[in-house]
């Protein structure tokens, strides 16, 4: 008997022992926890996002105080069983209601915040929490001067340049029209990009002059695990599956900016599954956003994507690395891998093109060859046979790419997606940029203030898997920054 530093130590002065370089893949309790609980896991994901934030823009605005208290609903959630949503139905709400609380009251500190950095006025500032330049789509109540504006139901979407980790002010006065979006009988497509709908997804790069996706489609699956079907997807789920047919679909939210949304609606039992496909001006993302009033037991529903290239390799984003799974399993603890993890994005790709899925929470996939699977929703019955029945909804995105994903820069574009750009109204002029990482492989984790009035934390980690790398730090803290890899990831 021992504590585990002891342990450890002993287990590494033991040279006798083999050692394993690569994933530590649990074979039991796989699958079903990376999907159960949308509404956790998107708190989960929008409170890790938020409080990163909010420590950051309090260094900006010299606001020193601790949120401690704002962290340990998020860090109590992470814990095994509230983050795989494998608790019953009563702390399930508990924990939900929990996270919720906690992310109105870390928006509102970080409103607090943003606003003391930027003063009262007449202008609508509009903050970028990431540290490189933005040129992204906001949503906005009235129009802005000069801004290329586009009317939608809610407001007005306007095109946003921002500098890094800074903010840009705007006047309100009418707007312009500029964009590059069309639409057709069955497509949406801008400058970039052709997304069609003829029954299944196609999405065609027009740049690289081929196909990105060749056939997409929802599939609903038998979801019966032989034990603990709340934690598990067993391999055999794939022995009885149906491709869903769609009852119809048009074309929503014309217009130059987003002009380019088409909606999908599927009926499967006493489910209906509504997908809305948009393109964005000058983007190459397109954005999946799902309305589901899921009705099911024992089933799990996938969103199945075939690429148009050979799929020679899949990269999954970790906790602050990557780790490359097989495309094509060539023995039995490969094969086991049907159902792998990812944080927020996943490529599949070849030397010279590639194919991103990013998610808001939506973390388990499957990859066989060339065609990439997000599992949506599944509908266990132990221990909650309540979870995600009823109202769900949720957002991805595909991002095709020419080269692999280091070349396009895929990790930010990641970040981009789960972090979008943050509107304040009424407030003073002003454009800032307080800090700039310049190596598109330097991820920016944490700035904060440092434990007992030392200074400031600032935390980076390099995600593309170099040995050396280094990175020009701009802004308030200045210089040049040599980061060394220290692991596999």
């Amino acid at each position: 008997m021992g504590n585990l530093k002891d342990l450890v130590n002993e287990v590494v002065k033991d040279n006798s022992l083999p050692r394993w370089r690569g994933e530590l893949y649990l074979e039991i309790h796989r699958g079903g926890v990376y999907t159960n609980g949308i509404r956790l896991k998107q708190l989960v994901r929008a409170l890790e996002n938020r409080l990163r934030e909010l420590e950051t823009f309090s260094v900006i605005a010299g606001v020193r105080r601790s949120y401690e208290e704002l962290w340990y609903p998020l860090l109590e959630a992470e814990y095994h069983d509230p983050m795989g949503a494998t608790s019953t139905k009563a702390v399930y709400e508990e924990v939900i209601n929990e996270l919720e609380d906690d992310l109105r009251r870390a928006g509102e500190e970080l409103m607090s915040v943003l606003r003391k950095a930027l003063g009262t006025g007449r202008f609508v500032t509009i903050v970028n929490p990431l540290p490189w330049a933005r040129r992204e789509l906001v949503m906005v109540k009235e129009e802005l001067s000069g801004v290329p504006t586009q009317r939608v139901n809610n407001g007005y979407l306007a095109l946003i340049e921002v500098p890094a980790l800074g903010w840009r002010s705007f006047e309100k006065g009418a707007g312009s029209s500029l964009g590059d979006v069309t639409v057709g009988s069955n497509f949406v497509e801008n400058s970039v990009i052709r997304v069609v709908f003829d029954g299944s997804l196609r999405i065609y790069d027009k740049e690289a002059g081929r196909w990105a996706v060749e056939d997409g489609y929802l599939m609903a699956c038998e979801d019966m695990p032989s034990r603990w079907d709340g934690w598990d997807i067993d391999a055999y789920y794939r022995r009885v599956c149906r491709r869903l047919e769609p009852t119809g679909f048009n074309i929503v939210e014309g217009g130059p900016l987003r002009g380019g949304c088409i909606e999908v609606n599927y009926v499967f039992r006493e489910s209906s599954i509504r997908q809305r496909i948009c393109v964005s001006a000058f983007s190459r993302r397109v954005d999946v956003e799902n309305e589901v009033d899921w009705r099911e037991r024992l089933t799990l529903l996938k969103a199945v994507y075939r690429l148009g290239i050979f799929g020679q390799n899949a990269s999954f984003e970790i906790p602050y690395g990557v780790i490359n799974r097989p495309t094509r399993p060539s023995n039995t603890w490969e094969v086991t891998k049907f159902e792998v993890p990812a944080l927020r994005w996943v490529d599949v790709w070849d030397p010279d093109y590639g194919i991103a899925i990013l998610n808001d929470g939506r973390q388990g996939y499957s990859v066989e060859e060339n065609t990439v699977a997000i599992t949506l929703l599944r509908s266990p019955i132990y221990p909650n046979p309540f979870l995600d029945y009823g109202h769900n909804k949720f957002t991805y995105a595909i991002y095709p790419h020419p080269g692999d994903w280091r070349t396009a820069q895929v990790p930010r574009r990641a970040y981009e997606f789960n972090q979008p750009l943050i509107v304040v109204e009424n407030t003073a002029g002003g454009e800032s940029s307080f800090l700039e990482v310049t190596n598109p492989a330097i991820m920016l984790e944490a700035l904060k203030w440092g434990g007992e009035d030392s200074g400031i934390t600032l935390r980076l980690y390099e995600t593309y898997g170099g040995v050396n790398a280094c990175t020009e730090i701009k802004g308030f803290i200045g210089g040049v920054m040599a980061l060394r890899r220290t692991s596999s990831s």
